[in-house]
């Protein structure tokens, strides 16, 4: 595991969050790629569906995600 990522953790822990907000360009790369890591290491992946971009034309970023979840940590705040 890369040093930078040994930190968060650290970080996370050491400050009692267990729950991570995600937001960003990627939804097919970046984003999926944090929520699946936050899921691996035991954290709720909160995706915030209005802050998400995507590549693709034909779904949301937030589909993208859904299909990839894989668990049952996983949640996402609807667009409103």
């Amino acid at each position: 595991m890369h040093l930078l990522i040994k930190s968060f953790l650290h970080f996370l822990k050491e400050n009692s969050i267990s729950e991570l907000y995600i937001t960003g360009l990627f939804a097919e790369a970046c984003i999926k790629g944090t929520a699946k890591g936050a899921i691996r290491n035991n954290y709720n992946a909160v995706i915030i569906e209005d802050a998400v971009g995507s590549k693709n034309t034909k779904e949301t970023g937030f589909a993208i995600i859904l299909r990839a979840k894989g668990s049952t940590h996983y949640q996402y705040t609807p667009a409103t």
